[in-house]
This record gives structure tokens, C-alpha cells and sequence, in this order.
């Protein structure tokens, strides 16, 4: 009863703040309804289907260094992963495996 409860009063709070017709407030319940009994659940996490934008051969060249995930060339490429990949030195791309080889 208590799950049934707490599925009123989330969809209670979203339908006071969103718009919604009359006709789609079903399918909100069902998709809270769904969420909650998914809650505690574990995700499943898909490994695999990352292919690198260049070869790691050729990422590192005497005039650039290129970046695997998007294919990006420069000089420096500790600018570029902080900024357009959010990537800081204890949460590399590969989850912090290069931890220990990356100087900064």
C-alpha cells in the first residue's frame, strides 16, 4: 500500500506543474508505476560498441595528438578533454584506468 502511496503522490506533484491531457494521465501513472518497481533493480550497463575516431597509432604525431573519442587534433590535449569531454584526472574516459600515466 505504501508503494501505492508514494506512486499518488509523485504523479500528484508532476501533474501540479506540468500540463497534461486528460487522456495521458493513464500512461504517467503506469510510467511511475513501472519506475518505482524497477527501483533497487541493477542496470544493465552496455560494454562494447565504442569504436575510436582514429587508430591509437595514429592519434600521436610529431605536429598534433588527436582524441580517440571525437576525432579532435592540437597540441595540448589536456584542455580539450576538460572541456568539451567534462574528463578530469580521477574520471578519465576509461574510468580512471590511466590514472597512473597521465601527469596531470
Amino acid at each position: 500500500m505504501a508503494e501505492i502511496e508514494q506512486v499518488v503522490e509523485i504523479v500528484a506533484k508532476y501533474l501540479r506543474h506540468n500540463t497534461v491531457a486528460a487522456t495521458e494521465v493513464p500512461g504517467v501513472i503506469d510510467t511511475v508505476r513501472a519506475a518505482m518497481s524497477r527501483l533497487g533493480q541493477s542496470a544493465e550497463i552496455a560494454v562494447g560498441g565504442l569504436t575510436p575516431a582514429i587508430s591509437a597509432r595514429r592519434s600521436v604525431t610529431e605536429k598534433a595528438i588527436t582524441c580517440m573519442d571525437c576525432g579532435w587534433s592540437g597540441q595540448t590535449i589536456k584542455r580539450h578533454l576538460l572541456v568539451a569531454h567534462n574528463t578530469r584526472r580521477t574520471n578519465t574516459a576509461l574510468g580512471g584506468s590511466l590514472r597512473t600515466t597521465i601527469p596531470w
